[in-house]
């Protein structure tokens, strides 16, 4: 399993992607789980990502990724290239629902 995910979240994330008309049920329920979650850190950044989806769209997860893409390339501490990492991660579960909700 890659950093940062979390399989919890990642099985909303699906739901999240595939079930437009649920979204707002599916944030609710993002919200309670990130509150009570063991890694905060983490899944506080699943339910972010959803609300910049139903603010933004779908778009933001490929300008997110090639702007962490672009600040790990750089001199970065070490902790903190982890952490984009994980957050890289995360935003990808978004992202290969995305496209492959395109494709249909």
């Amino acid at each position: 399993m890659q950093a940062g995910l979390l399989d919890d979240f990642n099985d909303l994330a699906v739901q999240f992607m595939k079930e437009f008309n649920r979204r707002d049920e599916i944030l609710i329920t993002a919200k309670s789980k990130a509150l009570a979650h063991k890694y905060q850190t983490e899944a506080h950044f699943y339910l972010s990502v959803m609300i910049r989806i139903t603010q933004h769209g779908a778009g933001i997860i490929k300008e997110e990724i090639d702007r962490l893409e672009r600040i790990i390339a750089g001199p970065v501490h070490a902790n903190k290239a982890d952490e984009l990492e994980k957050r890289k991660n995360i935003l990808k579960q978004f992202q290969v629902l995305h496209y492959e909700r395109d494709e249909l």
